[in-house]
């Protein structure tokens, strides 16, 4: 629930009801207008080469995928940025993506939005900023979408050409990328899967997985990097 009256979500968007949890910004009460909350992501590899390729039909297919909620008078404003590394002393490149202002009702919103034209690692950063009444403002089910990964992408698509590019004396630059496959072996909802499935899952698979058992973390399946190296 959230934790003001008349605001906010009485449930989680993933399963529409108290077992389920999402991300509100919560201000303290009394005059703290455009008072901002901040939750920023961890570093992720920028997007693969089609999704800056205009001649690509995966071209902008690399999106950022949430659901937010803002229900409740006086609101204020959500606003997505990305935040693409600069070698120092050099502050990293900050591109507002998105934002949503005011009351919008008492539901769950879906927001789809692409990434810009980003080349190095980047992060990306929700700001939640309070406007004249206690509104909350909240999201949940933050998820990249598969083609950020080159899921679903012919391999040809990621075909990095020199620059600049003669296609009479120069070849374009092939990027071989080994995969590894994850499964949710047959698993639902919040509980991850068991050994035996797991095991069975991946027994003819590269992708070596161990399913921890400690308390609060069982069902979570572990995948030990192999080497040392960039992976997205």
């Amino acid at each position: 629930m959230s934790p003001n009256v008349r605001t906010g979500p009485s449930s989680d968007h993933t399963f529409q009801n108290d077992t389920g949890t999402y991300l509100v910004a919560k201000f303290p009460p009394g005059r703290s207008f455009g008072l901002q909350t901040t939750l920023t992501s961890p570093w992720m590899s920028p997007p693969p080469y089609y999704h800056r390729n205009i001649h690509s039909p995966y071209y902008n297919s690399c999106q950022v995928r949430f659901f937010f909620h803002k229900f409740g008078n006086g609101m204020g404003e959500l606003r997505v940025y990305s935040l693409e590394s600069d070698p120092a002393p050099h502050s990293p490149k900050v591109t507002e993506l998105w934002r949503s202002y005011g009351n919008k009702g008492d539901k769950w919103w879906d927001a789809y939005v692409s990434l810009p034209n980003i080349t190095k690692p980047f992060q990306l950063q929700f700001t939640a900023r309070r406007g004249v009444g206690n509104s909350d403002i909240a999201i949940d089910d933050i998820t990249l979408s598969p083609e950020c990964f080159g899921i679903g992408v012919p391999e040809n698509e990621s075909i990095i050409p020199d620059e600049p590019y003669e296609s009479d004396i120069r070849r374009p630059k092939v990027v071989h990328v080994k995969k590894y496959a994850f499964s949710t072996c047959g698993a639902n909802g919040r509980l991850g899967t068991e050994r035996e499935p797991m095991s069975v899952t991946y027994q003819n698979s590269t992708t070596k997985i161990n399913v921890m058992t400690e308390p609060t973390m069982e069902g979570i399946q572990r995948w030990m990097v192999p080497a040392s190296g960039l992976y997205t």
